[in-house]
């Protein structure tokens, strides 16, 4: 009959078990990181935005609200809303075309806008998660156009959005 471990050598194997089990998962929890709050910063960005707000709402069940508005520089504003998930499907945006998501990793995720604005955009979170870069290209009234943003994490307010509070 073999020797029996020790309870200290025991120990260490179910610490090793257990350490490796949360290594194993952690990529699933980092993959939270591309929900909450991001705020354009417009020195940074191109598009003509002045002002833009995104926010993921995680709800669980693989779905989660989508809410954003966008101000251009001559103060038009776009916003949508809705209930998405990460599934490549077509959802309604709330301002009258449809949105698709689609889960790359857990820092990258595509968007497939098809509404006034037709585009195309991946979104890629920082390794810190403190910022997100959206490369987009799209046609805007038949015109052709590529815009790369940088948002940081956090609540912002767009001057002028009349569903949001100053």
């Amino acid at each position: 009959m073999p020797p029996r471990a020790s309870r200290a050598c025991r120990s260490r194997r179910s610490f090793s078990f257990i350490l490796a089990a949360a290594l194993a998962t952690a990529p699933a929890a980092a993959g939270d990181a591309v929900f909450g709050t991001f705020t354009l910063d417009a020195a940074q960005s191109s598009g003509g935005e002045r002002c833009a707000v995104m926010t993921l709402e995680d709800l669980g069940g693989g779905k989660f609200r989508y809410d954003a508005v966008r101000i251009d520089a001559g103060g038009a504003t776009v916003r949508q809303d809705g209930i998405f998930a990460f599934d490549g499907g077509e959802h309604p945006d709330g301002a009258g075309g449809t949105l698709a998501f689609l889960r790359i990793d857990d820092a990258r995720y595509a968007t497939v806008s098809k509404g006034a604005v037709r585009s195309t955009a991946m979104r890629t979170l920082s390794d810190d998660g403190a910022t997100l870069t959206e490369s987009e290209d799209g046609t805007s009234d038949d015109d052709a156009f590529r815009a790369v943003r940088l948002f940081t994490r956090g609540a912002g307010v767009c001057d002028g959005d009349p569903a949001r509070p100053k």
